[in-house]
């Protein structure tokens, strides 16, 4: 956030202090706060580390898609209150999902809100999670960090320790390595987003 210099930030009425912070970064660099488990706020999305997974723990594997969460098109308000422009997404119609989203530009009191860009991301971030269940505890693993798994790269975006009857398991979310940083810019880079060529891109995982 310092690297961003002077900026100007309102934030929005009835939001709490986790809310005020985001809008700010958001509003200071493009990128949103996240607390790690040693309760240090970094900017996401984190460097990680490349990590294995232990195949001989691994006790479960699974995949989602949600087809009601990506954004075919965002459209835009003009001054008259038309809906002249827009944004569009073309890796959510090859998929054939075809989902509008009507955006208003924020006012002062609504700093920190997503941009229709942003927006598209988001959705098609949300489209393919993964889930790993490995036997024992593992808590190494770390948020950011990447792994590969059934010829796919993969982020950890959730670690979760827990006991049951059936002993002890760490149960990992993982979304798409090519989308990890999906909602952030890019990783060194302060106040400059990620270009990217949607019309490439097959497929986005939630974050």
């Amino acid at each position: 956030v310092e690297a961003a210099g002077s900026f100007s930030y309102t934030v929005p009425k009835g939001v709490s202090e986790w809310e005020a912070l985001s809008g700010a970064c958001h509003a200071a660099c493009g990128r949103r706060p996240w607390l790690t488990p040693e309760r240090e706020i970094r900017l996401r999305p984190g460097a990680g580390s490349p990590v294995t997974l232990p195949q001989a723990a691994v006790v479960g594997f699974s995949t989602a898609e949600d087809r009601s969460a990506p954004l075919s098109r965002v459209l835009i308000r003009d001054g008259n209150g038309y809906y002249t422009a827009g944004a569009e997404d073309r890796a959510a119609v090859e998929l054939g999902i075809r989902r509008k989203r009507y955006w208003i530009p924020p006012t002062r009191y609504e700093d920190g809100r997503d941009s229709p860009e942003e927006l598209l991301l988001a959705g098609m971030a949300a489209y393919r999670t993964a889930g790993v269940e490995l036997a024992g505890l593992w808590p190494a693993y770390r948020l950011w960090d990447r792994l590969r798994w059934e010829e796919r790269d993969w982020v950890v975006a959730g670690v979760r320790l827990f006991a049951g009857g059936d002993g002890c398991r760490t149960r990992l979310t993982l979304r798409d390595a090519a989308y990890a940083d999906a909602l952030g810019q890019t990783p060194g880079v302060p106040g400059k987003r990620k270009e990217r060529d949607r019309g490439k891109m097959e497929r986005r995982c939630a974050m």
